[in-house]
């Protein structure tokens, strides 16, 4: 099947049939720079974030390392406050 479109005033013909071409390619369902379409399971756990944030909630885990609790999205997701992640990259780097 063959993907067609039509050129707008002043585009070169050449230009529509590639550009037509270039997005039957595309699909939200192919990684495209990288990037991946959310599973099921993150879209639950957005909906679950964004309900706990509206009702004036915060999540929060307990680092891994000191046992302190962090609330910081990026500390959440690594299980380690940000003092504690530099400590370990040094602990890395000296061994």
């Amino acid at each position: 099947m063959a993907e067609t479109r039509e050129s707008r005033p002043g585009e070169n013909p050449e230009t529509a049939t590639r550009l037509a071409k270039a997005s039957a390619k595309s699909s939200l369902h192919h990684r495209q720079d990288g990037y991946s379409a959310p599973t099921p399971d993150d879209r639950l756990d957005a909906e679950v974030i964004d309900a706990a944030k509206a009702r004036g909630f915060r999540l929060a885990a307990r680092c891994t390392r000191c046992h302190q609790w962090v609330v910081a999205a990026e500390s959440v997701a690594a299980h380690m406050g940000p003092v504690c992640r530099a400590k370990a990259a040094a602990e890395e780097v000296g061994k």
